[in-house]
């Protein structure tokens, strides 16, 4: 909401452009439960889709594509998201990356994605927290179940290895 924070984002834009040049940039996006918290989820949800549809403008401006986590739409935080269907307010040109670190044979995220009709992907936990290398054998499980949900619906699979020191 303040204008000093969006010039600092355009900033942070601009040089990663400079820097990678034009393509996909992931914008982040993810845990945003906090906002509901603080704001109510009628007021976080509506702040959140007028943001990252402004952003998602100013990507644009600079000939990239805009990735954005799915966190706010779907319940990966069991309960603290928007309803699915407040996702119809974001530009439909954004690409929606979907992860989970509890994977089931049966996510109905996925299928709301892909009902939906957006792009999006799929994005396992590799369980990389507080160590440098993966958990193998649960990273293999998740990577399985998560691509198989995804196959034919989402657009690719990403593997991230975050090592951000996780509980």
């Amino acid at each position: 909401r303040k204008p000093q924070t969006r010039k600092l984002i355009l900033k942070l834009l601009d040089t990663t452009v400079e820097a990678f040049g034009q393509g996909i940039i992931h914008v982040g996006g993810d845990e945003p439960f906090e906002l509901k918290d603080v704001l109510g989820i009628e007021e976080a949800t509506r702040l959140y889709v007028e943001h990252f549809n402004w952003l998602n403008g100013e990507v644009k401006k600079r000939g990239c594509k805009m990735m954005i986590y799915a966190d706010m739409f779907t319940d990966i935080w069991s309960g603290t998201h928007a309803s699915f269907d407040s996702i119809k307010g974001l530009d439909s040109d954004i690409g929606f990356v979907y992860w989970n670190y509890d994977i089931k044979d049966d996510l109905k995220d996925i299928k709301d994605l892909a009902e939906s009709g957006l792009e999006f992907y799929v994005s396992p936990s590799t369980l990389s927290f507080a160590r440098f290398f993966p958990a193998l054998v649960c990273a293999y499980d998740k990577c399985r179940l998560l691509a198989k949900q995804g196959a034919g619906n989402s657009s690719a699979i990403i593997i991230s290895s975050w090592n951000d020191g996780g509980t």
